[in-house]
């Protein structure tokens, strides 16, 4: 490896717990608050419908951006028609936002990240919206030199465009970075096709897909990218 400056980290699944069980309990929650005569578990399924639609589209050239807010306000409002229901979408979004910007750090988040900071510069580069990425990184109580959301870049990982704009804040050369995500396509292909080192945080141990650009370095907790830095 190349004498890194920086280590970039993806936030959601990689500095903070971001699972099912969270969005399951957003789900009940929208439910109960708005009274609706469905189960959490129902209309997430019937949501996810809608969410992976956006999702698989969103990267593309000839897409339009839009934000998660813009996105999910319109998957709500879309599910809530279908079912017929008298579902409030813009409610719903603002117990998803308050609910993501309280997500748990993994319990190795701080430690790594006291080692890294006097030595390294940190940044946190995420798909996500400021509404919900920026609450959760001054919970983190370490400071991040740089912090670029998808909605301030106006783009998505894996577009290389986000990861250039991260390394243009910084002014530093993509070979003398190290970029920490949970998802081999997100967090792996993006950062390696501009010349980042990547190391892929696999906390779950599932199987590499072999048809995807391989990470540098697979890693199963925080506290090993000390070691390969070292």
């Amino acid at each position: 490896m190349a004498k890194i400056q920086a280590v970039i980290f993806d936030m959601f699944n990689t500095l903070v717990e971001d699972g099912d069980s969270y969005w399951m309990s957003t789900f009940d929650h929208i439910v109960y608050s708005q009274g609706l005569n469905i189960s959490g578990q129902d209309l997430r399924n019937e949501w996810i419908v809608f969410d992976e639609e956006y999702r698989s589209v969103r990267g593309k050239e000839d897409s339009p951006f839009y934000s998660y807010n813009q996105a999910w306000i319109s998957s709500f409002s879309r599910v809530y028609e279908e079912l017929g229901l008298d579902g409030d979408a813009n409610a719903s979004i603002t117990t998803v936002v308050d609910d993501m910007s309280q997500r748990p750090m993994f319990a190795d988040t701080l430690s790594c990240l006291r080692q890294l900071t006097p030595i390294y510069r940190t940044a946190v580069l995420s798909n996500a919206d400021d509404c919900f990425l920026y609450p959760v990184a001054d919970r983190i109580e370490v400071e991040f030199e740089e912090i670029m959301s998808s909605e301030e870049a106006r783009c998505y990982k894996t577009s290389p465009k986000i990861f250039w704009d991260m390394i243009d804040r910084l002014q530093i050369l993509p070979d003398e970075c190290l970029y920490v995500g949970d998802r081999q396509l997100e967090d792996v292909q993006g950062p390696r096709e501009i010349g980042m080192f990547t190391a892929w945080i696999n906390r779950a141990q599932i199987p590499r897909d072999p048809t995807l650009i391989p990470p540098d370095y697979t890693i199963g907790n925080l506290l090993q990218i000390i070691d390969l830095l070292a």
